[in-house]
C-alpha cells in the first residue's frame, strides 16, 4: 500500500497512515512538500513509522529539481514492484494530474489509484 500525499492532502493521509489495517513493512507514505518549513506532522509520521515498521519518504524541494519530480523513473525507484501497490493520493489537482501521468507511464493499473483531489 501506498499513500502520497502532497502539502495539506498530509491531513487525511496521517490518519489512514496510522490506521489502516496493514502490516506495516507494507505500507508507505510519500509526502511531498515545496519546502522543508511546509512539512507537518513530521515527528508523528516518523514515529507512527517506526511504530507500525512502516516506511516515510519525505520529497522536499522545488518539483523544477529533478530528484524532486514525481515522475514514473523516480517513483519507481522510491517504491519498487509499483505496479503491485494499492496507491491512495491526496493532493493539489496539478500535483494529482503529474502523478496520474507518472504512474500510467509506469504501468500501474487504472482501477489500483485512488484519489482525493483539493482545490483552494
Amino acid at each position: 500500500m501506498l499513500l502520497i500525499a502532497g502539502g495539506v492532502g498530509i491531513t487525511p493521509m496521517r490518519a489512514l497512515f496510522e490506521t489502516i489495517d496493514v502490516p506495516g513493512e507494507r505500507l508507505t507514505l510519500l509526502y511531498r512538500v515545496s519546502s522543508a518549513k511546509d512539512v507537518v506532522f513530521r515527528n508523528e509520521l516518523d514515529d507512527i513509522a517506526r511504530q507500525r515498521g512502516a516506511r516515510v519518504i519525505y520529497v522536499i524541494g522545488p518539483s523544477s529539481e529533478p530528484a524532486n519530480a514525481l515522475t514514473a523513473e523516480t517513483i519507481s525507484r522510491m517504491i519498487p514492484n509499483l505496479r503491485h501497490h494499492d496507491v491512495y493520493l491526496c493532493a493539489s489537482s496539478r500535483l494529482s494530474s503529474a502523478i496520474r501521468l507518472a504512474f500510467e507511464e509506469a504501468g500501474l493499473p487504472h482501477r489500483q489509484l485512488h484519489e482525493e483531489v483539493f482545490s483552494f
